[in-house]
């Protein structure tokens, strides 16, 4: 039996004392305070944005001087279990923490969901320029491991491979842009 959350901060949270000091409203996704915890006004927002290198856009609640990640607490107020492994925003977008837009996944499926990367030179996911030999490469990493499908003279060709492996490998999780 955990201990009660209010007397030791490393302690196990559990579902009742946390809907004691917040709401979540799986509709807007959004967390508030209840009867005045922590000196804030009951009904004001408890998730902040999260801060630092890691940040991603998600945002975190505070309770009892403990950091949550807001997905992670939503999925627990929502099911009474700790996620087993990661929660995947299916929209993308790391503060949208309405229930609809949560869903459960592994490392490899959450990926998948993620936006090509900023500084890529075809901002297209999964497809590289490679410079020594004047070609565009695609490629998908699944499991951990990259998967290579193939060089290409067309950039819409490679963007064409991805999209298909993606579907294949990942299938609802795949995001191709």
């Amino acid at each position: 039996m955990p201990l009660k959350h209010g007397l030791n901060p490393k302690a196990e949270l559990t579902v009742e004392f946390l809907k004691s000091r917040v709401t979540y409203d799986p509709e807007t996704g959004i967390f508030v305070w209840c009867n005045g915890y922590g000196g804030v006004r009951e009904g004001f927002p408890a998730a902040k944005p999260c801060s630092g290198e890691r940040a991603k856009g998600y945002s975190r609640v505070v309770i009892d001087s403990r950091e949550y990640k807001a997905h992670r607490l939503a999925w627990f107020y929502m099911t009474g279990e700790w996620p087993p492994d990661q929660i995947d925003h299916v929209n993308g977008i790391g503060s949208d923490n309405r229930w609809v837009n949560l869903r459960l996944a592994n490392q490899s499926q959450n990926k998948a969901n993620s936006r090509a990367y900023i500084n890529s030179k075809s901002q297209i996911k999964g497809v590289i320029w490679s410079a020594r030999d004047q070609i565009w490469l695609a490629t998908i990493h699944v499991n951990g491991k990259q998967v290579y499908l193939g060089r290409f003279t067309d950039v819409r060709e490679a963007a064409k491979a991805y999209r298909k492996a993606a579907e294949e490998y990942f299938g609802a999780f795949s995001r191709t842009s």
